[in-house]
């Protein structure tokens, strides 16, 4: 996803869309991912980011090997007749890394909870996200519908998968799931590399590393009230961004040091801040009597 560079708001309509389209940034989407994997259910959230990492991963190489250009700074949407919001965002524009992130992220929820009220959300947030990338003038038309298709595309193919797997009964080892953590981040190095790419095998690595031995480390139960889970919520995202940042400041931007920066603050998303969680009360251990 690019880095965009804001000048002035001139309008509503242009606050409407910026919010919208910051509700289709990695950053948003992960820490709804994150939130799921924390409050809900650690299978769903484990399963829900592992795709959306792969999601976020193909929409990188993707843009590496089209190497399809942005619209030109001031050009998009309503704005080119008129002083307008985007100074520029860096990267190549084909595939919508916002549009295909949403898409993912929401109709795996839908699949994943079958519920149909949040497909019909996942609608609209893949349309709103699509429009508000053309409307600050960062994508064309035709980037927002290739991202917005790859997103549903890769959830439906996920949701089956995972429904099959269920129906068959089978259950993935521990050992198999630290063997794919391993694995499959070193695959996504094999083919176009950029920085982008780096992050989401880093991040991958990590998140499920941590997810596949988090239950016999320091598994918590998830059930708990509105107050708990919004703490949760709170102070993991804080632990998270911490340990990134700390990480960041004290390590050389090498492509090497952001891959394990981004592996450590996946390990600590699915690892150490249940462990948190557990030490300061907001959840009970696994095997804890109710």
């Amino acid at each position: 996803m690019g880095t965009e560079m804001l000048s002035f708001v001139v309008s509503p309509v242009d606050l409407f869309f910026i919010a919208v389209t910051l509700a289709g940034s990695e950053v948003f989407l992960t820490a709804v991912v994150l939130a799921v994997y924390w409050c809900n259910d650690r299978v769903a959230g484990l399963r829900l980011g592992v795709v959306f990492l792969l999601s976020m991963w193909l929409n990188s190489v993707l843009k590496l090997v089209f190497k399809l250009p942005r619209p030109a700074p001031h050009s998009g949407g309503a704005g080119a007749a008129r002083p307008y919001v985007v100074l520029g965002a860096e990267g190549y524009g084909f595939p919508s890394g916002h549009t295909q992130g949403t898409a993912t992220l929401w109709w795996m929820l839908a699949g994943l909870f079958r519920r149909r009220f949040m497909a019909a959300a996942a609608a609209v947030a893949t349309v709103l996200v699509g429009a508000s990338r053309m409307y600050l003038g960062v994508h064309y038309l035709e980037d927002v519908v290739g991202g917005g298709a790859l997103g549903i595309a890769v959830a439906i193919a996920a949701v089956a998968s995972f429904r099959w797997l269920d129906r068959s009964g089978r259950r993935v080892t521990r050992p198999v799931l630290v063997i794919a953590a391993l694995v499959l981040p070193a695959l996504m190095l094999t083919g176009p590399v950029d920085e982008s790419v780096m992050k989401s095998s880093g991040f991958f690595l990590g998140f499920a590393l941590g997810g596949a031995v988090e239950p016999a480390l320091c598994g918590f139960r998830r059930p708990a009230g509105l107050r708990t889970q919004a703490a949760r919520v709170a102070l993991g995202l804080g632990c998270v961004l911490a340990v990134g940042g700390i990480i960041e400041l004290v390590a050389p931007a090498t492509p090497s040091w952001v891959w394990l920066r981004y592996a450590t603050t996946g390990l600590s998303a699915t690892l150490l801040v249940p462990w948190v969680f557990v030490l300061v009360g907001l959840a009970a251990p696994e095997g804890a009597a109710s």
